[in-house]
């Protein structure tokens, strides 16, 4: 007897293993024949996990500020809905600190030194922060940066004529002294002479003299402008900085990431075959990173998986998929997966070429939907465009007459139309929607392709 020919579709998961393993548990439960995975398997998006397990998604914060707005949660979560974790040796606490710290910077650059109406003061848990976190990476950025290296030359030679400041390190260490006076003076400590001496001169038993000279050294720093060093400082010094340069280059920073999330992928569905019998298969997308391709092929030559990307491949004796994986050229990462419509109908139409005379089910798997349809339909906030499809793949499958051809890439097609299936010819073409956010599964029946079912 002709086994049935059920298969599942999941597209667009970024990295969303909940979604993934809700896929795979569906898949299971419904007992289909064929797993098809579309494009865009990796995540895309990337959290820093703190030294106490927390996750951070960096926000915008006041437009006024460089300093963004943390969203906290659960780092294990965040990796789990699709994010790439970044670690950072910080604690939440401590990261309030330093937060708290560059705000106080932030207020001192916006004020000259004859603005004496301005009272900001450190407290002494970030002064100690201060000395032992901010100034060693500002000692390196004044000392190497061309900018930072400009601002110190600037404030040496205003410090000269009155001053004997002659280094980074000697500066820095007399920007602290003036901090530790402020907190002396805001918490009215100057009468607990061990304390006073203790925390300008490092010991209890200072002379008066002793005191009194490290203070002026100190003090005397309040009468040079030092506004263009606190935005200097706020500006690249944070660990945000960091972070948000990782998140605006996150194609140089993600291969890594994306790799050691398909490595749990992989054990998924090795775990998964344990009890399936049927076929697994993926094709890669625009927002996998493009060296991805030799570990999606070591998985297939391993047995674990079948490999469509850019080629066709034997599901089953009577059964073909066509996978193909470029789209036309937009503003996202990964230039490398865009190609202009003359080159995409070229490749096709080679890829044609590998599918079998004759073959009794044809599925195509391309990640770009073809244009001109229900399932093509997306929203652009920096364009009027609104159809995001492909001539050159509405043409491939116009020819190919896949039973059913299988798309995703354009996550909100269906929120718009309403819909997840169109037709072109006599093939039946889906876009169930991206599982990015909340699983959006395609069931149905190569046999009776116009009867489908959307899980979520």
């Amino acid at each position: 007897m002709d086994k049935e020919k059920t298969f599942s579709f999941g597209t667009d998961f970024h990295g969303n293993l909940q979604n993934i393993d809700q896929f795979l548990r569906v898949s299971k439960e419904r007992n289909v024949d064929h797993v098809i995975f579309g494009g865009d398997i990796t995540p895309k998006k990337m959290a820093v996990k703190l030294a106490d397990g927390k996750g951070i998604i960096l926000q915008s914060g006041d437009a006024s500020s460089d300093i963004p707005a943390f969203d906290i949660k659960d780092a294990q979560m965040l990796s789990d809905s699709g994010y790439m974790l970044f670690n950072s040796e910080l604690t939440n606490d401590k990261l309030d600190k330093i937060k708290s710290i560059f705000e106080k910077f932030e207020i001192l650059a916006h004020f000259s030194a004859s603005d004496k109406d301005t009272q900001v003061a450190f407290t002494a848990d970030e002064i100690q922060l201060i000395e032992s976190y901010i100034l060693p990476r500002l000692s390196e950025a004044l000392k190497n940066d061309p900018l930072g290296k400009k601002i110190f030359e600037t404030l040496a030679q205003k410090m000269e004529k009155e001053d004997a400041t002659s280094s980074v390190d000697e500066f820095l260490n007399r920007l602290v002294l003036n901090f530790k006076i402020g907190f002396l003076l805001k918490n009215s400590l100057f009468n607990n002479k061990r304390m006073r001496n203790s925390y300008l001169c490092g010991k209890q038993d200072a002379t008066d003299q002793e005191f009194f000279n490290r203070f002026n050294y100190g003090f005397g720093l309040g009468k040079f402008s030092l506004t263009t060093l606190y935005r200097y400082a706020s500006k690249q010094i944070p660990p945000w900085a960091q972070w948000n340069d990782i998140n605006q280059n996150l194609e140089k920073h993600s291969l890594d990431k994306q790799r050691q999330f398909l490595q749990e992928l992989f054990k998924r569905i090795q775990d998964f075959r344990q009890q399936f019998r049927g076929s697994v298969s993926m094709i890669m997308g625009n927002d996998d990173h493009f060296e991805l391709s030799e570990d999606f092929d070591k998985a297939d030559n391993s047995g674990l998986l079948i490999h469509a990307t850019n080629r066709v491949v034997q599901l089953a004796d009577d059964i073909q998929l066509a996978g193909y994986s470029f789209v036309p050229p937009s503003s996202a990462n990964y230039k490398e997966w865009y190609k202009e419509e003359a080159e995409l109908q070229n490749d096709l139409r080679e890829l044609s070429m590998q599918i079998r005379s004759g073959v009794q089910y044809l599925i195509t798997n391309t990640h770009c939907p073809p244009n001109q349809t229900r399932l093509s339909q997306g929203r652009d906030p920096q364009s009027a465009k609104t159809d995001f499809g492909s001539q050159a793949i509405r043409d491939f499958i116009s020819q190919t007459q896949p039973v059913v051809a299988l798309t995703g890439h354009i996550h909100e097609s269906w929120q718009i139309t309403g819909k997840v299936a169109d037709n072109i010819g006599n093939s039946v073409v889906f876009n169930p929607g991206a599982s990015e956010f909340k699983p959006r599964i395609l069931l149905g029946n190569l046999k009776n392709p116009d009867e489908f079912e959307i899980v979520e």
